[in-house]
């Protein structure tokens, strides 16, 4: 019997996946064999079962011990299997890296949910608020209700009776009218006024008279109104067959409709004023928002309610109807005018006219296929242009060198003549369409001599008649609407305040059974109200004469000579003289070169970029919007990008990627930026807000936020660096270090150094992103020494001067603080590396809210955005500079 070689066993362990557990397999090794030796898997016992490890471990076939190989295999193949667990164990890290994320953003969606679960209860409570007012209005309706048909009975049964109640009424109205015009003139002459007390005796027994009658007259069947005349009928303008004269002795208050300050959510604006209101007419209701640059279309019934709605990248100003039903809209301070189709309930683009300056008002032309337009003075010329509709002006109407035009508000188009209302210059008037003859009078009535002040929208009637919405001394409470006959009548009318309060008059449209008014309240926003007026059907009455309306308005005007009593009325020239604006800008005693600019309704253009391809970019906070700029033409906008934040500032990364910062929003953007595109890459959510950024030297992105006292973890203010997804990667400085690091809302890196604007210390600083070190040199200046305030962005030529836009006493001329107002002095200055510094540009005359912001500097121009809020808005004012020739690049 042979005996057995002795044995050597190997415990090899064996792992087939994550989810498989371990398996050991001896491996025997027999010594001494002559044959060599067959390692297969096996229970410990000898037997071989290479089935069951087919596919962990395969044969290893004969191995030849003298070799010295057995170890070297078995070693050889182990190796391979650790290695792939090693694979195994990466991926599982990686898996691991994975569910660390999604359990972040899980964090952040629910700490969402909870945010908004915490506001559904306030908003319950709003809605159930609104709810329980409609019931009241609701109760309030049925109860007007049952005292209207109780009225209707009453009036009912006295026409059963004979008698024509309403037309007796009128009558009435009429005779109570002239006697107390005549009262009032009896009390401005005085004594000796016989034939005056004899008028009053006579209308008095005028009005015994038809108080006799009342019960003897049997009711007349119709009232008949003048035959409606065709204003636009001239080459191809359809009749306005919707609009008839109107008389203002009898009228009632419909309803008035709220346009809410805060409209839906869709619109994301945040306050409204109409300024233009139009129906067209299949009675679809246009409105143009002046602060949000929407263009909203409702109908009559339900004015409040949008059927579509467009945010315009300019504000739209004046509304017509096309003869092909299409709505033509004026843009402020554009050179285009927006032509949008109503058709199906929805706003839609049909195409833009280009045209050569900034037009607001608007009428028919004198030929088919023309346009009347008119252009405010600001810095160059003001005129009414006839255009065509293709945008080329065909000639000019009229400009200032021939008549005192400043701000032609708006136009109305009556036969051969177009009316215009002159904000600035107070002025109304009428210039032929044909000729250009302007006239100042209607049936005799000197239009200039009329009390008016900063006159607004008016519209007209198929008889010519005006109604126009102003501010006058003929209105009692400062604001109303007059209408001016074309015999040459004026009727002041009662306030027309709406149902919500006073306010401004804005807009007018006139149709054939009532007008419709939007009167401007501000509340800390602008609110606009539309009112509904229901007109009488008799349009027959006579209005008292222009002199009774003068004479009674005579406690409102201060000059009046004492021996006659006859008022003296400020002539045309001295109405325009003490008024007239020449330019956009106010006066200042500095004022660098300015080669061009350009002013933009609505907007605040916080930050300006300058890019590699010659286009300038802004930051609108107020639009939300990212716009690029022609560089050689600051009127002309290439594209604009919506980025659904409060946009503040603007850092170029490179290759073409800018990124956004946000005043109200934990989230930057990064948008891209093509020769004449932009368009959004993404949006990623931060730690804090974020408001200062630039982009450093070694392509750092670094943001600055505020001091945040609501709340104690993230209170300090911080300068951070943080990559593209939005995390922090390095701290530079924290206000708890630093005292006054506050509220540093704009950066600029220049090297190593980052310079830091702090509005609430009034600091510019210079923080040296290598050593941490904070300092207050440049070159040989200690920027402490200057007295800033509330300091904006720094900005740097090619040269190496240094630009601030600031505001406080260093903007005083010779240190002469007795004008000083440190809200109304700002300016640039340009301080050199020696250490001396000017001013560039600057404003210390009193204009409120006027601020310079963005600053960005080519080779040989700087150009500078100034926020101005004025009219309820914000406006920016984008102006450029020639650089001195010594600092231009050679």
């Amino acid at each position: 019997m042979r005996a057995e070689a002795p044995v050597f066993w190997i415990l090899v362990t064996l792992t087939q996946g994550l989810s498989e557990p371990k398996t050991n397999v001896p491996v025997p090794i027999p010594l001494g064999s002559e044959s060599g030796i067959q390692i297969s898997g096996g229970n410990g016992n000898g037997n071989t079962n290479t089935d069951n490890l087919s596919n962990s471990l395969p044969t290893f076939g004969n191995i030849d011990l003298e070799s010295g190989n057995v170890l070297s295999h078995v070693l050889e193949k182990l190796e391979n299997v650790e290695q792939g667990n090693q694979r195994l164990r990466q991926d599982l890290e990686h898996l691991t890296r994975m569910m660390e994320a999604v359990q972040e953003e899980n964090l952040l969606v629910r700490q969402q949910m909870s945010t908004t679960a915490a506001q559904i209860p306030a908003f319950a409570n709003d809605i159930f608020g609104y709810l329980d007012g409609v019931k009241e209005q609701m109760a309030s309706l049925g109860e007007q209700a049952e005292v209207m048909q109780s009225v209707l009975a009453t009036v009912q049964e006295f026409e059963d009776q004979g008698v024509n109640f309403t037309t007796r009424l009128a009558q009435l109205d009429l005779r109570l009218a002239q006697v107390e015009g005549s009262l009032l003139q009896f009390q401005v002459e005085g004594c000796g006024c016989s034939q005056q007390i004899a008028g009053v005796r006579s209308r008095l027994d005028m009005v015994e008279t038809a108080l006799g009658n009342v019960e003897n007259t049997p009711p007349s069947s119709t009232v008949t109104s003048p035959t409606p005349r065709s204003t636009y009928s001239t080459y191809g303008w359809a009749p306005r067959s919707t609009r008839s004269t109107i008389d203002w002795a009898e009228y009632t208050e419909a309803g008035s409709h709220r346009i809410s300050a805060v409209p839906p959510s869709a619109f994301g604006s945040k306050e409204i004023l109409v300024n233009s209101i139009l129906v067209t007419r299949e009675g679809k209701l246009v409105l143009a928002d002046r602060i949000g640059s929407w263009l909203l279309l409702s109908t009559r019934d339900q004015p409040g309610t949008f059927l579509d709605s467009q945010r315009l990248s300019y504000a739209p100003w004046a509304l017509l109807e096309l003869p092909d039903g299409n709505i033509a809209v004026t843009l402020e301070f554009s050179h285009d005018i927006a032509i949008y189709s109503v058709a199906g309930g929805q706003l839609e683009l049909v195409r833009t006219i280009h045209t050569g300056a900034d037009y607001g008002g608007i009428a028919p032309g004198p030929e088919e296929n023309t346009l009347i337009v008119s252009k405010w003075r600001l810095d160059s010329v003001a005129r009414l242009d006839v255009i065509n509709m293709e945008g080329e002006v065909l000639h000019t109407l009229l400009d200032d060198s021939e008549f005192p035009l400043v701000d032609p508000y708006c136009l109305r188009r009556f036969g051969d003549d177009v009316y215009v209302s002159d904000w600035t210059s107070d002025g109304f008037f009428s210039v032929n369409i044909y000729t250009g003859e302007v006239s100042t009078t209607m049936g005799g009535l000197n239009l200039m001599e009329l009390p008016l002040e900063a006159p607004r929208a008016f519209d007209m009637d198929d008889n010519g008649d005006v109604y126009l919405a102003t501010e006058s001394s003929l209105c009692s409470n400062g604001f109303c609407i007059l209408r001016i006959t074309q015999g040459g009548q004026v009727t002041a009318m009662k306030e027309l305040t709406g149902q919500f309060g006073g306010g401004y008059p804005y807009a007018v449209e006139v149709t054939a059974t009532e007008v419709i008014l939007s009167w401007a309240n501000w509340d800390y926003q602008w609110v606009s109200e539309l009112t509904f007026y229901s007109l009488p059907a008799s349009s027959e009455l006579t209005m008292p004469t222009p002199a009774a309306l003068v004479m009674s308005t005579a406690r409102h005007l201060q000059s009046r000579t004492a021996a006659s009593s006859e008022l003296t009325m400020p002539t045309p020239a001295a109405l325009v003289m003490s008024t007239a604006f020449t330019d956009t800008f106010p006066p200042s005693t500095t004022r660098g070169p300015r080669s061009q600019y350009a002013t933009y309704s609505g907007s605040l253009f916080t930050s300006i970029l300058i890019t590699e391809e010659g286009k300038i970019l802004t930051a609108d906070y107020h639009q939300e919007t990212v716009k690029m700029i022609s560089m050689t033409d600051l009127e002309r906008v290439e594209d604009t990008l919506g980025v659904g934040l409060l946009a503040w500032g603007l850092a170029d990364l490179g290759n073409g990627t800018v990124v956004v910062t946000s005043e109200d929003q934990p989230q930057i953007a990064f948008i891209s930026v093509n020769e004449s595109r932009l368009e959004m890459e993404e949006k990623v959510y931060t730690k804090r807000r974020y408001r200062g950024v630039a982009v450093c030297g070694d392509g750092s992105l670094v943001v600055s936020s505020r001091q945040n006292d609501d709340d104690s973890s993230n209170r300090d203010a911080r300068i951070d660096v943080i990559s593209r997804n939005g995390d922090v990667i390095d701290t530079l400085l924290e206000g708890g270090n630093f005292t006054d690091l506050v509220k540093p809302l704009f950066l600029t890196c220049r090297g190593e150094e980052l310079y830091v604007s702090d509005w609430s210390s009034h600091k510019v600083f210079v923080l040296n992103t290598e050593t941490r070190e904070v300092s207050s040199a440049f070159g040989n200046m200690d920027l402490s020494d200057l007295q800033l305030s509330q300091p904006r962005v720094v900005a740097f030529d090619r040269e190496g001067h240094m630009y601030v836009a600031t505001g406080g006493k260093v903007c005083v001329a010779d240190n002469d603080y007795s004008y000083y107002d440190e809200d109304e002095s700002f300016c640039i200055i340009q301080i050199s590396p020696e250490g001396s510094w000017k001013h560039l540009e600057r404003y210390t005359t009193p204009v409120a809210g006027l601020f310079p912001y963005g600053i960005g500097i080519t080779g040989d121009q700087i150009f500078i955005s100034w926020g101005r809020y004025t009219f309820g808005t914000w406006f920016t004012d984008l102006a450029a500079y020639d650089l001195p020739a010594s600092l231009k690049e050679t």
